[in-house]
């Protein structure tokens, strides 16, 4: 069966309204999702901004299953940086999962930027991104799970790298 997509955006002044549909081309193969997001300036001018956000995805059998909330500042000041938290809540399970994450660049040229992310369930994940030209990304990164130890088969790692036309 044929599988589509469609998605639009609304922008008002600094909020920002969307919607997606996917799937299969009858009602009970589509996944639906909702979202809106504010975004404002950060005190002083110094040209970073936040921005406040919501959104929906399917879980299981339900349309609307998870609502997924988060919060994002940026920093323009000196070399920039990003911090971010996201909480999201299963409605048919009543679980919430709690993520914090960051990116903070290197050096002024903003060719080299670390992330990391921890989640509340013990997974810490971290990279190293370095721009090689305008076209050749290279990425390094682990993830590993702290609550479980030193355990070698709890830690993964890889490398990516991006090529851009």
């Amino acid at each position: 069966m044929r599988t589509f997509v469609s998605s639009g955006t609304f922008t008002y002044d600094r909020f920002r309204f969307g919607g997606e549909v996917s799937g299969k081309l009858d009602a009970s193969g589509m996944k639906y999702a909702l979202g809106a997001s504010y975004t404002a300036p950060t005190p002083g001018l110094k040209g970073g901004s936040w921005m406040a956000a919501v959104k929906t995805a399917p879980a299981g059998s339900m349309m609307f299953g998870k609502i997924i909330g988060s919060v994002n500042g940026r920093s323009l000041d000196g070399r920039g940086a990003e911090l971010a938290a996201e909480i999201e809540y299963s409605i048919p399970e009543n679980k919430s999962h709690i993520t914090f994450g960051g990116l903070w660049y290197m050096n002024d040229e903003k060719d080299t930027a670390i992330k990391s992310k921890i989640s509340q369930n013990g997974l810490l994940a971290v990279a190293v991104t370095h721009k090689l030209c305008n076209y050749l990304h290279a990425t390094v990164g682990t993830q590993l799970d702290v609550s479980k130890g030193q355990n070698a088969e709890n830690v993964k790692y890889g490398v990516k790298i991006d090529v851009i036309a």
